[in-house]
């Protein structure tokens, strides 16, 4: 079973582009739902895996920054704001 934000990176993922760079001979992926989401390495599988990272990377900035979050094939991710009676905990 997946949390929300396991699936929302899924589902980034399957959106995801690749090409090979003959020039630099790595693998360059993105998302193009997600503006700068991009990973690159020699090979495929570990750009993806490398993708993986930036879309969580993507997101939390986005969170942290009030960014808007597009939703993926319906499934989206959006800042919870905490009752007036909480606290957030700084790190």
């Amino acid at each position: 079973m997946f949390t929300t934000f396991q699936r929302y990176i899924h589902l980034a993922l399957q959106k995801a582009q690749y090409k090979h760079d003959n020039v630099l001979n790595v693998w360059v992926g993105n998302i193009p739902e997600l503006p700068g989401a991009i990973a690159q390495s020699d090979t495929i599988e570990t750009t993806r895996n490398q993708l993986a990272e930036v879309v969580e990377d993507w997101v939390l900035v986005s969170l942290q920054f009030g960014d808007n979050i597009p939703s993926i094939d319906g499934v989206g991710i959006r800042r919870i704001k905490p009752h007036a009676n909480q606290k957030l905990a700084h790190a």
